[in-house]
């Protein structure tokens, strides 16, 4: 498969997942209330609105997805991109972790568990193609990891006025 071919994997896998979350978000909150209240931590979906105000953020992320791969294809600088996609490659951990921590199905855990060997098997072919030092894919990976978290930080603090704006 041509390498350009492969980078459009990063926003076509995003939007997979994301299109699972996004359909099942709402249902599966509703149905799983007890979840809320008890103290097992990380609580999924705690900040979950409205199906319009999650799918505006999944929007802002895949338009950040979308310009990642033009701009690696434009530059034939592909740092940034295998940055990216290994913090989409991480962000599928916590839904599988999730699942097994409360014994039960998380939105977005199918499509994770799907994707990630074949992400991981992406990651490592896209490497190999390119001769790059592993200093630069580690701190390409940890920079992008982190921006990655915050951007995600500023959408669920988005949130309500998404919602507001949406309703």
């Amino acid at each position: 498969m041509n390498l350009d071919n492969l980078l459009w994997l990063l926003p076509t896998l995003f939007i997979i997942h994301d299109f699972e979350e996004i359909l099942l978000i709402k249902s599966w909150k509703r149905k799983n209330q007890d979840l809320f209240h008890t103290p097992i931590g990380f609580k999924p979906y705690e900040g979950f609105l409205s199906t319009e105000s999650f799918s505006a953020a999944v929007l802002e992320e895949l338009l950040i997805f979308i310009g990642v791969v033009v701009y690696s294809l434009y530059t034939y600088n592909y740092l940034v991109w295998i940055g990216t996609f290994f913090a989409l490659l991480i962000h599928f951990v916590p839904h599988i972790l999730f699942c097994i921590r409360a014994k039960r199905f998380v939105p977005g855990a199918l499509t994770a568990i799907i994707m990630l060997p074949f992400s991981i098997q992406i990651l490592i072919k896209v490497i190999q193609v390119r001769d790059y030092q592993l200093i630069e894919i580690i701190l390409s990976c940890l920079l992008c990891v982190t921006l990655f978290i915050i951007n995600l930080k500023f959408l669920h603090r988005l949130f309500p006025k998404l919602n507001q704006w949406l309703s």
